[in-house]
C-alpha cells in the first residue's frame, strides 16, 4: 500500500490542532488543501470540494494566487466527480485564470489537463483537443518537455473521439 490515508487525515487533524494552538494561520490554510487532496482520493468529494473551497478562499485573502489556483483545481475535481460538469469547467477556468496570473505554468498544465479530461467526459471532443494545445504551448514556452505528456495524452484522447485516428496515433505515439 502506498500510504494509508485515514492515518494521514489524522495527522492533518493534528496539523490542524497545531496551528490553532500555535494561532498559525499558513498552517490551517495548509491543512484545508491538503485534506481536500486526500478526500478527493477516498472518494469524499462533496467534502473535498467544501475543504478546497475553504482552501481557495483562504488564499485568496492571504494574497497566494498559486495555493489559490491549486485549491481550485481541487474544486473542480472534486465537482466533476460529482458529475457537476458546468461547475468544474467554470471553477477549471478561474483556477486558471490565478494560475496565469501566479506565473504558474506547471499547475496550468495540470488544470488544462483535467479541464479536457472534463470537456472529453462531456463530449465536448474539440474543447478537450484545445486544452491539450494550450498546454502544449505552455510546455514549449517554459522549456518543459517533460510535462508535454500530459498535453499528448489529452490531444490524442480528443482526437481519437473526433475521428482522427491518424492524429490520435501521433500523439499518442508521441
Amino acid at each position: 500500500m502506498v500510504g494509508d490515508m485515514d492515518a494521514y487525515l489524522q495527522d492533518l487533524t493534528l496539523l490542524k490542532e497545531i496551528g490553532v494552538a500555535l494561532g498559525n494561520d499558513k498552517m490551517l490554510i495548509r491543512e484545508a488543501r491538503f485534506r481536500a487532496a486526500a478526500l478527493i482520493r477516498l472518494g469524499r468529494y462533496r467534502e473535498a470540494e467544501a475543504a478546497a473551497r475553504r482552501s481557495a478562499d483562504n488564499y485568496r485573502r492571504a494574497d497566494l494566487p498559486e495555493e489559490e489556483g491549486i485549491s481550485l483545481t481541487i474544486v473542480g475535481r472534486a465537482l466533476r466527480e460529482l458529475g457537476a460538469y458546468h461547475d468544474a469547467v467554470s471553477a477549471f477556468h478561474q483556477a486558471l485564470q490565478t494560475l496565469e496570473r501566479a506565473n504558474a505554468p506547471i499547475y496550468r498544465i495540470q488544470a488544462l489537463s483535467y479541464l479536457s479530461t472534463t470537456y472529453w467526459q462531456m463530449g465536448e471532443y474539440e474543447q478537450a483537443y484545445q486544452c491539450g494545445q494550450k498546454a502544449l504551448r505552455i510546455c514549449e514556452e517554459h522549456h518543459m518537455p517533460e510535462r508535454k505528456r500530459f498535453a499528448f495524452g489529452d490531444m490524442g484522447a480528443a482526437a481519437v473521439m473526433l475521428g482522427q485516428t491518424e492524429t490520435a496515433r501521433q500523439w499518442l505515439q508521441e
